[in-house]
């Protein structure tokens, strides 16, 4: 499993409650409170970003007399958008800028980034560094075209409110130039992590070796044949 899952979910969840997702759904119907633990169990075990979605939405809006949690709506809002999820992108920098207008809600966000890092510390060699917890950078990955996002792990790939956002965004050019670098890095890492998934060890090994040459710079007609050909793999790993 996705050990930035296990390291930031591991204050909520308990690992004893195994449930299907479509019971937690029903559950939702009945009784929210009793359909949480169920979500969880769907959103962390089996990485469901609609039960992380879901549960984002019930932490962050108080649903049905569940009680208010925005350290947890953070969190599997966050985990939904690491999948490139754009919805739960778009949510997550809406709720980002809206937290750090405000004093109180300020103090549970930079509580939610310290346990970020302090988690991220344990695996240094994790490719996820938190570069996606910048509102402007989430609305960039949400607003981009999703024919570009073939190798993205959801089914939610384009968000036309994250476009309309982004129009109204004002940030320095200098950390524009930033977050576009760290947009790149993000979605090359997510590339490799799809590689890894669809790939024999040695087909990871050729790919790896043919974008990160260890002498030179990559060779374009190869590097786009071989970027081609994960297309295909990823075309019919999903089939």
């Amino acid at each position: 499993m996705n050990k930035f899952i296990l390291l930031l979910t591991s204050f909520f969840v308990s690992s004893t409650v195994l449930a299907a997702c479509p019971q937690a759904e029903s559950m939702y119907l009945k009784n929210v409170n009793a359909s949480i633990p169920l979500f969880q169990n769907c959103a962390v075990l089996e990485n469901d970003e609609d039960s992380q979605i879901r549960l984002a939405g019930i932490f962050k809006n108080g649903e049905k007399n569940a009680q208010k949690n925005d350290m947890k709506a953070l969190l599997f809002y966050h985990l939904a958008a690491d999948n490139g999820n754009a919805y739960a992108q778009t949510q997550l920098a809406k709720m980002l800028i809206d937290m750090d207008q405000d004093a109180e809600k300020r103090k549970v966000l930079v509580s939610y980034l310290k346990q970020i890092k302090s988690a991220l510390q344990t695996d240094e060699n994790y490719a996820f560094k938190g570069e996606i917890l910048h509102p402007f950078l989430l609305l960039i990955l949400a607003s981009e075209p999703a024919e570009q996002k073939w190798y993205y792990p959801t089914n939610r790939k384009y968000s036309s409110e994250a476009a309309a956002l982004l129009k109204g965004y004002n940030v320095s050019e200098e950390k524009k130039k930033e977050l576009l670098k760290s947009a790149s890095l993000w979605k090359q890492r997510k590339m490799m992590e799809t590689a890894k998934e669809v790939l024999s060890e040695s087909e990871y090994q050729t790919f790896e070796r043919t974008l990160f040459p260890k002498q030179g710079k990559a060779d374009p007609f190869l590097r786009k044949q071989i970027i081609n050909n994960l297309k295909t793999k990823v075309e019919n790993y999903l089939k």
